[in-house]
C-alpha cells in the first residue's frame, strides 16, 4: 500500500525546505582589491576565502604586504588581511622588496 502526502502536508514540506535553504549562510565573498576598501577584516575570514594561499597584512596606502610573524602584521593603522596572490596581482609588494620587483 502506497502512502501519499495530503496537499497541505506537501505544501508545508516545501515551505520548510525552502526556509532551511534560505538560512544557509553564503560562502565568504572574495573582496575586490580597490581603493581603501581592501581585503578581509579578520585573519580567519581571509583563510576561509583562500585556504590554499598565504595570508598577508596589506597596507593600502603604501601597497606593502606584511607577512605573518613580522613586526607590522595586523598592526598598521590602515589595512586588512588579504590573499597574497591576489594582492601581488593587484600591485602590492612584500615588505622589504621594491615596488614592482
Amino acid at each position: 500500500m502506497k502512502r501519499y502526502l495530503s496537499a497541505a502536508a506537501f505544501a508545508a514540506s516545501l515551505v520548510l525546505s525552502s526556509l532551511a535553504f534560505a538560512q544557509t549562510p553564503a560562502p565568504p565573498a572574495h573582496p575586490a582589491v580597490s581603493g581603501s576598501n581592501v581585503g578581509f577584516p579578520s585573519e580567519a575570514a581571509a583563510k576561509a576565502a583562500c585556504p590554499t594561499d598565504t595570508i598577508a597584512w596589506a597596507n593600502p596606502s603604501s601597497k606593502v604586504l606584511h607577512a605573518a610573524g613580522t613586526k607590522y602584521y595586523g598592526k598598521t593603522a590602515r589595512g586588512s588581511y588579504m590573499c597574497q596572490t591576489q594582492a601581488l596581482g593587484a600591485g602590492y609588494h612584500l615588505s622589504g622588496t621594491k615596488k614592482g620587483g
